[in-house]
């Protein structure tokens, strides 16, 4: 069993944990991030499925629901001591379920590396 939990941070989710799960963005990524985690746009579901040791983020998936269904799965990460130990399909599998959840009713990939396509 993992010593990580996994839990779905959004808008509505502790201070500590958007600070967290912001940490790995910067540019144009952080500034997007900050302000989706503090209020989603033009009626989108936000969020992230995060890996937590205690109250340190390992790793990230985040998942986006348009008003029409429509969802992007993005800023996957994991930390680099964490990688290969399951985290990023962790976060994965529970973005799909957080899709399912929301009522997603297709998602595609936001990659920016040709290594993660």
């Amino acid at each position: 069993m993992p010593d990580w939990r996994i839990l779905r941070v959004t808008c509505d989710s502790p201070d500590h944990e958007k600070r967290e799960v912001a940490k790995f963005w910067d540019g144009n990524y952080f500034e997007m991030t900050r302000s989706r985690l503090a209020s989603p746009w033009d009626g989108e579901r936000y969020g992230f499925s995060a890996a937590f040791i205690g109250n340190i983020c390992i790793g990230t998936t985040s998942y986006t629901v348009s008003r029409r269904g429509q969802g992007i799965l993005s800023q996957v990460h994991t930390e680099p001591t964490f990688r290969n130990k399951g985290v990023a399909s962790a976060t994965l599998r529970d973005a799909l379920a957080a899709y399912r959840e929301l009522g997603a009713r297709t998602v595609y990939l936001a990659a920016w590396s040709d290594w993660i396509r």
